[in-house]
């Protein structure tokens, strides 16, 4: 499981509060999905569009022209780059790496365990 890192002043930030409640909204479900998908901070166009259900509060790309404005997204190539994202959130790198040390870990132990039981068989 992977956490999404927010400071305790992360709501009162200048740049969250002039994204709106929305904007604080839609950019929290991004930092979930990048993390989840070990994106190193890419939001996907195709992804943007149904990170949150907005029926009846507004157009999704209005809210992301609030993110850009604020500063917290960044224009690129077929999405948005969260700024500063690697600042705060795990790398894939990095990600990847703990995963794998944890599984080796586990194997190590599990060989163990099983070298015991054998023994006092």
């Amino acid at each position: 499981m992977t956490w999404v890192r927010l400071d305790e002043k992360f709501a009162d930030h200048p740049k969250v509060v002039r994204a709106g409640p929305l904007g604080m909204a839609m950019h929290v479900t991004a930092l979930c999905y990048c993390n989840r998908h070990l994106t190193d901070g890419f939001v996907p166009k195709q992804i943007a569009s149904v990170l949150l259900d907005l029926t009846g509060l507004g157009e999704w790309s209005l809210v992301v022209e609030d993110l850009v404005e604020a500063g917290l997204w960044e224009p690129v190539d077929r999405g948005w780059l969260i700024h500063d994202y690697l600042d705060y959130q795990p790398s894939r790198a990095y990600a990847e790496s703990v995963k794998n040390k944890r599984k080796q870990a586990g194997s190590r132990g599990g060989l163990a365990k099983a070298k015991q039981r054998a023994s006092n068989g």
